[in-house]
């Protein structure tokens, strides 16, 4: 696992805490990737029976990381600009939607 979510575990309860303070623990792709893996490991823990979701710094989540999905996601427009390529960032909120919807059904 990265450095973007920390997984801690106090009896029943399975803290996952959001670590990137810096970025206002923005979404990115690797972001989403390690808390949709810590939620799953925690719904495969028979001994957890909550998960609590926490997050350091001065915002819990700032929301998606427009820095990271503007340099990602822009392609060359042929006049040597950047268009914003809105069917990649649908399916990066799709995808990310995805990780909430696990807290939720477990």
């Amino acid at each position: 696992m990265g450095n973007a979510v920390r997984e801690e575990t106090h009896g029943h309860v399975r803290r996952l805490t959001l670590c990137r303070p810096e970025a206002y623990n923005t979404i990115t792709p690797e972001f989403r990737d390690e808390l949709g893996a810590a939620i799953d490991a925690a719904e495969r823990d028979r001994e957890v029976r909550v998960i609590l979701l926490d997050a350091e710094g001065p915002a819990f989540c700032a929301g998606y990381g427009l820095d990271w999905s503007t340099s990602a996601q822009a392609v060359e427009d042929g006049r040597g600009g950047r268009v914003w390529d809105s069917v990649a960032d649908q399916h990066m909120i799709g995808s990310f939607a995805a990780v909430w919807a696990k807290l939720h059904e477990c």
